[in-house]
Parts: C-alpha cells; structure tokens; sequence
C-alpha cells in the first residue's frame, strides 16, 4: 500500500484549489487503475476536473476509524485526509510527496514522517496561474450576482420609481411649464451668457415648483 500527498512549500496539506496542470497529470498517471482509498470529508477535494474521468476506483470510508488493517491487501493508494494518512502511513511500504511551489497558508499541516519505515519519493511541481482560476471562478459568481441584481432593478424598483413619479406628476404644478427657463433660453439666444441669464430672479417670472424655492 502506498501514500500521496500534495503538500506546499509551508507544509500545508488539502488546499484543492492550487492549481498545478502537471502535477495532477502526474498523479493521474500513478493511480489510474488503482484502488484509492479516501475518508468521506475529503474525497471532494480530489475530484476535481483532471481527476474526473479518470480510472481510479475511490474507496470510500466515513472516518479513519473505520480503516481495517486487512485493507492494506486491497488497496492501492491512500489519499486522504488527515485523520486517515495518520491511520494508514504506518502500514505503507512507499509514499509519493507531490511538492508544490507555492507558499499559502492553510489549514492543515502534513503529517510527521520522520519515524516511518516507507520509502519517501519527492516529486516538484510549480502552480501554474492557480490564482487565475480562482479568479475566473470568483468570476462567475459576481456574474450570476450581478445579473440578479440587474433583474431586481429591472423589474422590481425601477416600476415602483415610474409609479412614484407618476404620482408626483399628478400634484399641482409639477407638471407646470418652468416659464424662467424659457425666459433663460432667449436671453441666452439674443446673446447672454448662461451665468448672465441665469441671475436673473426666478420668482419674477415663473411660480412652478422649481421656482417657487427661490420666494
């Protein structure tokens, strides 16, 4: 039986979203075929799209407690989590580091391998635009997000700003003709400046509401 860890450059273990093209076509290319064995809460973080497809049979138990030694006759490859590398790396006779250049924290750190008996295999492997994808990703979601607001605007509060102004335009005088700003257009035809025309007093030549605040 034997091990596979993905840990970065921190020591951190079970971060799916750095983004490494070449180290999951290496990994694909050791466990096709195989018989991988996976805890219930990380099995998602493996399933991602260069491993979906793949020929790989997932072995799945709810927690690490529930691993039988008489499984290591049966099994190919332990992949995770944490719980079950501790349980497990003990009965591997080989474990395979997949060593990530990058230097995120995470959550969970990799478990000590100093006192095992397994042969440890280092493999390097840059993480190639893996903040990209999650932007792409991140992406998408504002898309959706902004496209519903677009929709409640559309729909929901721009008819009840028409019907608001509606029922302003029904009030005495709001739809009354400004006549000042008639008034400020000829003096500014027959050759006034706008800042000339406009010192004129409003409430001399028009009492619609727009005038009336200068009374």
């Amino acid at each position: 039986m034997k091990a596979l860890i993905k840990v970065n450059n921190k020591g951190y273990i079970g971060m799916p979203e750095l983004y490494s093209p070449q180290a999951d076509k290496y990994v694909s290319s050791l466990i096709g075929n195989s018989n991988c064995l996976f805890t219930t809460d990380a099995l998602d973080k493996f399933l991602l799209p260069c491993f979906v497809g793949g020929t790989f049979v997932a072995v799945v138990i709810d927690t690490a407690d529930s691993f039988d030694e008489k499984q290591v006759q049966t099994i190919d490859w332990v992949l995770g989590g944490l719980e079950l590398l501790i349980r497990t790396l003990p009965f591997c006779d080989e474990i395979v580091l997949i060593l990530l250049n990058n230097n995120d924290i995470g959550e969970i750190k990799c478990p000590d391998l100093s006192d095992l008996k397994a042969e440890i295999i280092y493999e390097h492997f840059d993480c190639e635009n893996y903040k990209t994808e999650k932007e792409i990703a991140i992406g998408a979601i504002l898309k959706d997000e902004i496209a519903t607001i677009g929709s409640i605007l559309k729909d929901v509060i721009l008819p009840e700003l028409e019907k608001q102004t509606d029922l302003l335009s029904e009030l005495p005088g709001m739809n009354q003709i400004c006549k000042h700003d008639i008034f400020e257009q000829q003096l500014i035809n027959s050759g006034k400046t706008p800042k000339e025309a406009a010192m004129t007093p409003r409430h001399l030549f028009c009492n619609c509401p727009k005038c009336s605040k200068y009374f």
